[in-house]
Formats: structure tokens, C-alpha cells, sequence
């Protein structure tokens, strides 16, 4: 087999290249076709790191395209679907250039990406495939595209903050300058509270020194600054780590929880204990190394407070799921339903009308190492969780991401406001 993969950039590449590697017996080479890259300085970052990729992982790199938004402004003037015109422009280009120069197969690293419209990318590739004559080498990249994101960290390599094109470069500068200033109003008023309050100290200071202390007023002012301090530091770890408000957004947890209604969690019981099957917790979805100060930050940034005082929509990085299994536990999904350790597990929270799909709904289930490997069974690592949303077919949760580092867990929920 002869096999072109189209690249979009190099972190999505690299362990889908592995994963080809691991199941297939073939001639892999890259394909780097994205020409409508805004601006032209991030089209060669992008290419730099496809470069690095292939490099990386020893294949070939054909190069094919050149920065072109011209052609894409003329699109853009015809209001058609974007994302769906920027597939079949990339889906094709990759269908006649493998066509044309001896592939037997094609496929694309945009089936790494759980952002993009997966049903529509296979729909176009199979057409392209039947149009050019050329076979679509099909697999669910999405259970390893955490992996790929953390080897591109790992390595150095350059990681976008956006899908690509003109119009998703202008809603993320929109959204740089949203949180831009409301990074500037926090910034100030913090500033400008420090700014008391150093005043105050460096009054009483001197004061001290000279024995002339008298001023009632100005002792009772710094006494105020430092309660307000000291207030301001104990609802900061309150909120981070005894009682949080999260907003319920979509559907993955229907038949419990509904959307809009507004949850309390709290971390306490698992700096005091360990996570437990059948908690309801929210995580940081990003799965990142989170920190002190991380909490910190987040704290300000995405408690319901700050939301509605600078209107600021609830962010997205956070999921709320059922705890499955624990570390040690040995997870298994069949098509009657969800065993842990041998055991069936009893889920009366599931809506069974909706007749609950396992692993994944719609995933092709024997092109994908990580289900065939939860349909056999898998133990939960040590500090991870696996998680699912009650509304089983439309969840995504552990079956895609993975386990959860216990580390991610932001807290339990325990209470409904409504």
C-alpha cells in the first residue's frame, strides 16, 4: 500500500502517523496542502512543523501549495459553508495529487481533530475517493489526538490557537480582545486595591517609627485594607477548593442534570479522599498539568461572579461526567452494557429508550485500537478516573479522551441550585 497523508499541521500528525504505522503494512508519505493559512506568517508555521513531523517520524514531505487568500475572500463573498468548502478544497487537492502520482490510498490528519465535523469529512473523502479513483484509508484518529498534542509539547513544536482560515483568525482576535479586557478591568482594580494598601502600610510604617501615631482614622483604614485583604484570600480558596457554582451547558448529562441549571461542587472530598464510582464531577477537559496558580487564575476568571459582571460566556474546557471506574479497576464496555471488575454495573441513571450505544456511536469500531481495547477490558492507571455522560450517545467523555488524571478534577458536585 502506498498511502498519502494530507497534513494539516504537525502536532496532528504525529501520532497518526504512529498509529498507521502500527496497523497497516505501507508507504507513507506527507502531503501538505493548506493554502488559504491566514495570515501567511502562521501558514509557515504550520508548514515548519509539518516539516519537523515528517522528519520526526521519517516520511517523506510533498509540498503542493502556496499562501493563497485571494481565492478564499472570493468564496467568502458567495457566503457558502466554510468549513465544508475548506474540506472538499484540501479532500480533493489530496484525492487527484495521490491519483496522479501512484498512491494506492489517501486519508487526512483533520480525523485527528474532535473540533472538526467528522461525519462531513468522511462523506467528502469517500467522494473524492470515487471521483479520482483512489482508495480512502479510513480510521477514528480522535483516541489518540491528546497524545499527539502532548509528543508536539514534549517536542518544542508549534501549536495553533485556532482552525486556520481569515474568518477563524478574526473570531479569535475578537476573542483575544474580549478576554484582553477583561483581563484589563480585573487588572486595575487589583492594582488599584495593592496600591491602597501599600499606601496604608508605608503610612503606619513610618508612623511606628516615629512614635507619632495618632491619627485614629488612618489606623482604622489600614485596619480595613488588611480585612478586605485577608477576605479577598479566604474567598479565593473557598471558591476554589470548599464551594464552587458551575453552569450545566449541553446534553451529556441529561436524565440528570438538564442545561442551564446551576450545580455546587467542592474539591474537598478528594483532598481528603479519593474519587469514588458514580461520583458526578466536573474536570478540566484540556488535561493539562494543572497547578496552584492555575486554580488561582481560573478561579477569577470563570467563577458565575466574574461571567456575569463582565458577560463573559461560561467556558467550554470544562466537562461534568459520571465517575465509571477508579484507578485499579478494570473498565469494559460491551454491547449490553458497562463492567467493571467482571461485574455488570447497575445504571438506572441511563435513559434506556435511547437504547445507550458502546463504545462510541458511530465510530468504526475495528479500525480503532482504544475500543477494540475497552471491549476487551483495560485498568484504570494510577491517579486516573474513567468517565462517561449519562446521555450515552451524546457524550464525550473517557470512551474519546481517555482516562482522567485525578489532578484535572476541579470537584465534586453534590447539590442542584436549579
Amino acid at each position: 500500500m502506498r498511502l498519502l497523508l494530507h497534513i494539516c499541521c504537525g502536532p496532528c500528525s504525529l501520532k497518526v502517523i504512529d498509529k498507521i504505522k502500527e496497523k497497516v503494512d505501507c508507504n507513507i508519505q506527507g502531503y501538505y496542502y493548506n493554502p488559504n493559512i491566514h495570515p501567511k506568517e502562521e501558514f509557515a508555521r504550520r508548514l515548519y512543523s509539518t516539516s519537523q513531523a515528517c522528519a520526526k517520524k521519517g516520511i517523506a514531505l510533498n509540498l503542493e501549495s502556496e499562501y493563497d487568500i485571494k481565492s478564499w475572500l472570493e468564496f467568502n463573498e458567495k457566503k457558502g459553508n466554510r468549513c465544508e468548502m475548506c474540506y472538499r478544497r484540501r479532500i480533493e487537492a489530496t484525492a487527484k495529487f495521490a491519483a496522479e502520482n501512484g498512491f494506492t490510498h489517501f486519508t487526512t490528519t483533520l480525523l485527528v481533530s474532535p473540533y472538526q465535523n467528522h461525519d462531513l469529512l468522511i462523506q467528502i473523502c469517500e467522494e473524492m475517493a470515487e471521483k479520482y479513483g483512489v482508495k480512502f484509508y479510513y480510521d477514528d484518529f480522535r483516541a489518540v489526538y491528546r497524545e499527539g498534542q502532548k509528543e508536539a509539547q514534549s517536542l518544542g513544536m508549534y501549536r495553533q490557537k485556532y482552525c486556520g482560515c481569515v474568518l477563524s483568525f478574526s473570531d479569535y482576535k475578537a476573542r483575544i480582545e474580549i478576554k484582553k479586557k477583561n483581563n484589563e478591568k480585573i487588572s486595575n482594580a487589583t492594582l488599584k486595591n495593592y496600591q491602597s494598601i501599600a499606601a496604608g502600610l508605608e503610612l503606619e510604617k513610618e508612623a511606628q517609627k516615629k512614635y507619632l501615631i495618632k491619627n485614629k482614622f488612618a489606623r482604622e483604614l489600614v485596619s480595613w485594607l488588611l480585612t478586605i485583604v485577608a477576605a479577598l484570600v479566604i474567598a479565593i480558596i473557598i471558591n476554589t477548593y470548599v464551594f464552587r457554582i458551575s453552569q450545566v451547558s449541553g446534553i451529556s448529562m441529561r436524565q440528570t442534570y438538564q442545561g442551564g441549571e446551576r450545580v455546587c461542587m467542592s474539591r474537598l472530598p478528594y483532598i481528603f479522599g479519593d474519587p469514588d464510582r458514580g461520583d458526578i464531577i466536573v474536570f478540566d477537559s484540556e488535561m493539562t498539568d494543572r497547578t496552584f496558580l492555575t486554580d488561582i487564575k481560573e478561579s477569577f476568571q470563570y467563577n458565575v461572579i466574574t461571567q456575569a459582571v463582565f458577560k463573559v460566556a461560561p467556558p467550554k474546557k470544562y466537562y461534568i461526567k459520571r465517575i465509571i471506574a477508579v484507578e485499579g479497576d478494570v473498565i469494559r464496555l460491551a454491547e449490553d452494557g458497562v463492567y467493571v471488575n467482571d461485574e455488570k454495573v447497575s445504571e438506572n441513571y441511563v435513559n434506556p429508550d435511547e437504547n445507550p450505544l458502546y463504545p462510541i456511536p458511530g465510530a468504526d469500531f475495528e479500525a480503532n485500537d482504544w475500543l477494540i481495547a475497552l471491549h476487551e477490558g483495560v485498568e484504570v492507571p494510577e491517579d486516573h478516573v474513567f468517565v462517561m455522560g449519562d446521555n450515552r450517545n451524546h457524550s464525550t467523555d473517557s470512551r474519546m479522551l481517555g482516562f482522567v488524571p485525578e489532578n484535572d478534577i476541579l470537584g465534586k458536585v453534590f447539590k442542584v441550585l436549579g
